[in-house]
Order: structure tokens, then sequence, then C-alpha cells
């Protein structure tokens, strides 16, 4: 995302989304830089880009107050991509981890080194293996400088409560946005959980896995709860410093590390993120098909707005450990944070198996239900046929490997290969309803919010 396009604009928000590129057999490939510069070559700029691994590519769609703008960019972009693709005898897979040996390589660039440094080469790899979604909510006004990057101290407490209130909605529904989206049970061809990515990324769900914030999970687990601006800032404060002093104990500066002029914000990975771009960044979520893409977008885009916008007040209480996403008297009733944890960990290992994690996204889709327009709730239809059928994409995947092996445990590498290229194919028909669903919603309202 480019500061320019969304600080200060109104209800806008853009999603990042990552893929890794695959031969034409459907093994892992390191050719993503061919693509990217065959692509950007068909346009003066292009939003698709280089990730950590040289098997990876992100593709970010940047806010527009243009419907039209924002619909035809989107798929010019991404139409370009599978076209290059196709015409070097590449794919694309779109779920969170590969399910098969992924033997891709760590690029070369000084902050990747660094941080493999710091992390630990093993842990690193990681980065490298697994792919999300990330969703950007543009912060209210008067909440960000620009200038320094940062939030203002002293914004006016309306102000301040909105942005906490949006960062604390992020990290209650975080247990109910993962099992939604949850499409990654195999990692380097091992059943690991429903999330193998949550277990492999965040670096605390299960100790004899070698994860990638094992050595240093102030930065990559899920955040906890702020109480109030202040604390929140005071949680950025220290962990910035912390990361700075990492840094430089290892030989470098922050400006090494960073990607372009350095930020405070710069310095965490973890689910829910204020950032330099000044967004409320959501990134704890496994990547999926462009239909659930879409849903989620759009369910994310509906609470920030009706939190930000209605002043609801995220209440972390008792009262929220029964009664879930019960709104009432302006305050959203959530779990105490300590129930938040049990039911990540519960939703990474289990998914819908777990009858509480069930039972909260439930409630959370649900809730959505409800601020979403009824014309408009078509959108959901995914998550409500998952909900129904208690299955998520893992499911769907772990069902596929069970029609072609007895084990479902140890995915083989033939395996691995046809269930990457099936996925592949059925990205275009995805696409195809996508777009459908696009202009059947009126793509004027839809995607000007969207977008």
């Amino acid at each position: 995302m480019l500061p320019k396009d969304i600080i200060g604009s109104p209800r806008m928000f853009g999603i990042e989304t990552e893929f890794f590129v695959i031969d034409k057999d459907g093994k892992i490939s390191d050719r993503a830089d061919e693509i990217i510069n065959a692509t950007l070559k068909k346009f003066e700029y292009s939003s698709i880009t280089k990730e950590c691994g040289k098997a990876m590519i992100e593709h970010i769609t940047f806010p527009h107050m243009s419907a039209k703008a924002s619909f035809d960019s989107f798929f010019k972009d991404f139409e370009t991509l599978l076209y290059e693709l196709e015409k070097k005898e590449l794919g694309i897979y779109n779920f969170g981890t590969y399910p098969g040996k992924n033997n891709g390589s760590i690029r070369e660039e000084s902050r990747y080194k660094i941080k493999q440094k710091i992390l630990g080469k093993e842990q690193f790899s990681a980065a490298t293996k697994c792919i999300g979604l990330h969703f950007h909510y543009t912060l209210p006004r008067r909440s960000f400088n620009e200038k320094i990057r940062f939030l203002f101290p002293d914004a006016t407490h309306s102000v301040q409560k909105r942005v906490l209130d949006l960062f604390n909605l992020y990290v209650a529904i975080d247990p109910a946005v993962t099992s939604l989206m949850q499409s990654s049970p195999y990692f380097e061809s091992k059943y690991v959980g429903k999330d193998s990515r949550m277990i492999y990324y965040r670096g605390d769900h299960n100790s004899n896995i070698r994860s990638l914030y094992e050595n240093k999970p102030t930065f990559g687990v899920l955040n906890d709860y702020s109480k109030t601006i202040s604390e929140l800032i005071s949680k950025i404060n220290k962990r910035n410093h912390e990361w700075k002093n990492i840094v430089e104990k290892e030989g470098f500066s922050v400006t090494d590390f960073a990607k372009d002029s350095p930020s405070i914000l710069d310095s965490s990975w973890k689910p829910v993120k204020i950032t330099s771009h000044g967004t409320v960044e959501y990134r704890g979520s496994d990547m999926n098909t462009f239909s659930k893409i879409l849903g989620i977008s759009y369910a994310l885009k509906y609470a920030s707005r009706h939190i930000e916008k209605a002043t609801v007040e995220v209440t972390p209480c008792e009262e929220g450990n029964k009664d879930y996403f019960k709104e009432e008297d302006g305050k959203l009733f959530v779990p105490i944070f300590e129930k938040v944890k049990r039911l990540e960990k519960a939703s990474a290992l289990d998914g819908f198996e777990d009858k509480e994690v069930y039972n909260y996204t439930r409630r959370f889709v649900n809730y959505i239900e409800t601020l979403v327009p009824k014309e408009e709730r078509v959108i959901l239809r995914p998550f409500f046929e998952s909900l129904d059928q208690r299955k998520t994409t893992s499911d769907d995947i772990i069902s596929f490997v069970k029609k072609k092996q007895k084990d479902t445990n140890q995915i083989e590498s033939d395996t691995a290969q046809e269930l990457a290229l099936a996925s592949y194919n059925n990205m275009y028909k995805d696409i195809l309803k996508m777009k459908k669903l696009g202009d059947s919603l009126h793509p004027h309202t839809l995607f000007s919010q969207l977008f």
C-alpha cells in the first residue's frame, strides 16, 4: 500500500494476497522473478511484487475512491499475471502452505538476511513456506500523523477510542477469521493441524516445532488487548526499542532492515498491527479461494466501519466469554484475552472439530450478517456453507488426500502435486464466479466500498 493513497481517506481498505509459484508438474518453483518482471513490463506500475521467498509472489490491491478503477485494476493486474504464468508453463498455489516438500529459496536482500540471522536459519525458512492474506482498514481521521508516520498521542478522546476499538476488535475476531480461512493442514508433507501456517508462523502452539518467531515471540504471537491508547503506544514503543537493540547487537541498523524510511511501526509481524501507512492491519489468516478472500474482506470492512462509525465499544469481559459478539447499549461483548488464546490454539489444531471454535465462528458470522445489507449477504455464502457442513478448506484438502491415499498424516509427493495443479485450475472458475458476483451486486456499490 502507498501512504498517499490511503492516509486521510474515509472508510477505505485494501488487501494483500500472497501466492506460491508452481511448475507444470505442480512442484514449487523459484521462478517468481521471471513472472514479476514479465508482468511489470506490461504496465507502467503493477501491484504485483516480491516476497521473502524466490517462489513467492505478492499482489497488493490499493484502495480507490472509484469503483470502476478498483475493479478494473484488480483484474487487469491479475489476469495479466495468469497470462504470463501460462506462457511460461507455470502456475500459482493459493493456499496457506504448499502441501508437499517446499524447496523454495530465501531472497538475498539484506533485510531478509538480517531477519534470518536474528530469528535463526531454520526458523526463518518457515517465512518462505507460509502465505497469508493481509487486510488494511484506514485509521480514523485525525488519528495518524503522516509526517512522523505514527499515531497522534494528543488526538481527541473520541478519535483515540475509535482506534482502540478497531484494534481490539481485530484481536477478538482472530480465532473466528483464522477458522473460516484455514487452508494449510500440511507443512513439508506432514499433517500438523488444521492451520499449520499459524502454528509455524506465530510460534507459541507447539514446543516441538521450530516456528518462525520461536526465539522472538514478542514480534509474532497474537496481540493482547489494550485498555487505553497510551498502553497501545507504550507496547509499540517497547517492542520497537527491543527490535532496534536486537538489530544493532547483530551489527546492523534499522535503516539496513527497512524497505524505505524506518518507522517505529515497522517492528511487528503480529496478527494485528497499526501500520506506518496509516491503517490498522489484520494479517492473521491463511490465503484461500478468491470467493473466501472477497467474503472475509467484505466482512471485516463492514465490521470495521460499524465499530468506527457507530462508536461501538469493544468490551472484553466475562459476559463476552459466554455470549459471543453480543451488542447492547453501544458495547460489543467479546471474550477476555485468555479465552481468545484458548480459542486461537484450538482453531489452529482442530478447526471446526472443536465445538467451542465452531460456536465462536458461527456467532461471528451471524453478527456480521446483521451488519451487511440484505441484498449483499450473498457474499457471505461460502462461510455459511462451510459452517453448515462443518468443513473448512483445510478439511477439503484432507478429503482430497484421503481419496488419493490411505494415510492422511503424510502426503505423498504425487498427491501434493496433483492437489496443487487442481487448485490452480479451480482458480479460473473462482475468478469467473467472483466477477459474476460483482456484476450481480452492482459493482458501483460493492467495489467502491470494497477496494
